[in-house]
């Protein structure tokens, strides 16, 4: 599912030991949330900080903040980022 289908209902209830956020450098830091809310063990967060930023059209957000994404705020707080082979 996507970051935010993963709100649908239908899977409330669910447990996940394991989420996979894939573009994860293009998710709005709350979207990036919602399958969080799962309280998974791992999260394994996908993309490159460095292509795109995710897409956000309104100056109020982006002021507020939300034009950053959970991965590149994890990496200018000091996370290492593993580059797969």
């Amino acid at each position: 599912a996507t970051c935010i289908g993963a709100g649908d209902p239908v899977l409330q209830g669910l447990a996940f030991g394991t989420v996979v956020v894939d573009e994860a450098a293009q998710v709005i830091e709350p979207a990036a949330l919602v399958p969080l809310s799962f309280h998974p063990r791992r999260c394994i967060l996908i993309g490159d900080q460095n292509q795109l930023p995710p897409p956000v059209a309104s100056v109020d957000a982006t002021n507020g903040g939300l034009a950053v994404s959970l991965f590149a705020r994890l990496v200018l707080n000091g996370t290492k980022p593993r580059m797969l082979e």
